[in-house]
């Protein structure tokens, strides 16, 4: 398995993560632990500013330094799900529903989120507002609509 898949780092961004890790002195193996947190945490935005160099956007690689500044348990605790109660299928949701939701993925146009029913929701960018979310976060969201005649089922989701 590999550990890039763990964590919220888009595959088209592998790359310029290796890149990292491997500035870093570290390898995809190294992912999670303590030495590699405190090594990027040290780094600072010096290291930011020379991975520009590498042709990516400022966002990817604060989004990159972001991913392996988590040890490993952080992205395995707390992952109860608070969902509310009897809501199981889609069919159930209403739009304007408040709910209470946990990250699940994140994409470059938007944040996918499960909110306990078979299809998780999407917050796209431009309704995050420049917050900060990380996978396995919790956040409480509104459905601000419904598609069941596609598939997957689409729920569009904002955050409240």
């Amino acid at each position: 398995m590999n550990k890039l898949d763990q964590t919220w780092i888009h595959p088209e961004s592998y790359s310029i993560a290796k890149k990292y890790l491997k500035h870093l002195k570290f390898t995809v193996d190294d992912i999670g632990s303590s030495k590699l947190v405190t090594a990027s945490i040290d780094a600072g935005s010096s290291l930011v500013d020379h991975f520009l160099h590498f042709g990516s956007d400022l966002e990817t690689i604060k989004m990159i330094k972001a991913a392996f500044e988590n040890e490993e348990e952080k992205y395995r605790q707390d992952n109860s799900y608070v969902f509310k109660r009897k809501i199981t299928e889609v069919a159930e949701l209403k739009v304007g529903m408040a709910l209470t939701g946990q990250v699940e993925n994140i994409a470059g146009f938007g944040v996918f989120v499960n909110i306990g029913v078979e299809e998780n929701g999407l917050i796209p960018n431009r309704l995050i507002g420049g917050r900060q979310l990380c996978t396995n976060q919790r956040v409480k969201v509104k459905i601000d609509s419904i598609q069941t005649q596609t598939k997957p089922k689409r729920i569009a989701l904002s955050l409240l």
